[in-house]
């Protein structure tokens, strides 16, 4: 969707355009600024071919690689440009913590000496992406940049990742849809536009990158419900204790993170799976501690079977259900499925798209969450299991906590941390 084709003019303007060969400048601020001077250019040179892109001039700035026999494939233009300078995160972080305490004490003076020397400006970043609209058979013109768009993310991914190898900057992120403003403003101009002499002539307009709407995940959060408080409370216990399941939710939470807020797919897939593997583990582990089994015998599985042979193997005799992996819909097949995944970003460096990173988290929650149902079936037979999975977590969440509530919950509290110690004993 965009605002400049949502008109006649602008639809007519768009097909005047579209006549010849033409490309697109798309202008997308970035979260964190980079170090390259004001002005720096880099071409992304792809491996689609375009034939009319021969002998076309392209904005490539020296020292640039430049491949002779890409002359008529794709590519994407990246210029950098730097913005007005503006405090920098961490003064305006000591300018609360500072004002804070000088409400609390009635004073000035801490505000004024933890700023006087800190004064630090940062830059910021602007990307000036340009790369040629090429309008599908059905001519459809916000199709068009929508591939623009994306061979714009594709192409920045491969800038960012030597540039962190380069400079080791941590600060860096990757691009998407999932995290770029929601809207991007836009030029369309004839192909052989170089440089930035004629940046005034041409179609402007502003394309939506997610209906208008932010997806990233950086809006601050309210929790003002005691049941959370005290949930929280007592999960931050129980994770210093080592309750075994934490490591899989705080996993899918950082496959969450990858995913929404950095845009990064490769290490959103590869914690999803962890999540997965995380939780199963620490279940079947939970099972055959409550049930008894030696440790050297569970030890032994895990050592000679793989994930998905243990999935086929281990779980049905304890749980019930369908372990088949032949099917997509069991929750063998999905695992399998995200295994295949990840096999293919850790091994062959792939880069799932953001639809098979999304499918991944929708699979790891879908897996986790299918797993408890089938132990919740067993909750009479494995108590104290349910008990370290389960908790109170719902009634905690939804009812009003009175004395009587609280010393419920601070009993069974008292349970779990005495079955998490004994389960860690048995895991030496």
């Amino acid at each position: 969707m965009t605002m400049e084709s949502s008109s006649a003019e602008g639809r007519r303007k768009v097909r005047e355009a579209l006549e010849g060969p033409s490309v697109v400048t798309l202008i997308i601020p970035l979260h964190q600024p980079i170090g390259f001077p004001d002005g720096s250019t880099i071409t992304v040179h792809r491996h689609e071919k375009v034939p009319w892109l021969e002998g076309v001039k392209r904005r490539v700035a020296a020292p640039n690689f430049m491949d002779p026999t890409l002359s008529d494939s794709n590519y994407v233009s990246f210029m950098f440009r730097r913005i007005s300078k503006y405090p920098s995160s961490t003064v305006t972080m000591m300018e609360r913590a500072a004002t804070h305490l000088d409400t609390m004490i009635g004073s000035a003076g801490i505000l004024a000496s933890a700023t006087a020397d800190q004064q630090i400006e940062v830059d910021g970043s602007v990307l000036e992406a340009t790369t040629p609209l090429i309008t599908p058979h059905s001519g459809d013109f916000a199709e068009a940049l929508s591939d623009a768009l994306d061979r714009v993310f594709e192409s920045f991914s491969d800038i960012i990742i030597a540039y962190r190898i380069e400079t080791q900057d941590l600060a860096v992120e990757l691009l998407s849809r999932l995290n770029c403003v929601p809207w991007v403003p836009y030029i369309i101009r004839t192909a052989d536009f170089v440089g930035n002499e004629s940046f005034g002539r041409g179609i402007t307009g502003l394309y939506s990158v997610n209906d208008g709407e932010s997806l990233r995940e950086e809006r601050f959060r309210e929790v003002d419900d005691p049941n959370v408080v005290l949930h929280i409370s007592r999960f931050a216990f129980r994770h210093r204790l080592g309750d075994p399941t934490m490591g899989a939710y705080h996993e899918l939470y950082r496959a969450r993170k990858a995913c929404f807020l950095h845009g990064d797919f490769q290490s959103a897939v590869t914690s999803a799976f962890s999540a997965i593997e995380f939780f199963f583990g620490a279940v079947l582990n939970l099972l055959h501690w409550e049930s008894g089994t030696p440790r050297p015998d569970v030890r032994g599985w895990f050592e000679s079977e793989g994930f998905i042979a243990r999935l086929r193997k281990r779980y049905h005799p304890l749980l019930g259900g369908n372990w088949n992996p032949g099917s997509l819909e069991t929750i063998t097949g999905k695992i399998q499925a995200v295994a295949e995944l990840r096999g293919r970003v850790i091994h062959a460096g792939y880069s799932p798209t953001e639809r098979e990173t999304t499918e991944t988290l929708d699979i790891a929650l879908d897996a986790i969450d299918s797993l408890k149902a089938m132990l919740s079936l067993k909750r009479h037979k494995f108590t104290r299991t349910s008990l370290i999975v389960f908790g109170s977590t719902e009634r905690d969440r939804t009812t009003k906590i009175t004395d009587e509530t609280r010393r419920s919950i601070e009993q069974e509290a008292i349970q779990v941390h005495k079955d998490i110690a004994s389960y860690k004993a048995w895991l030496r």
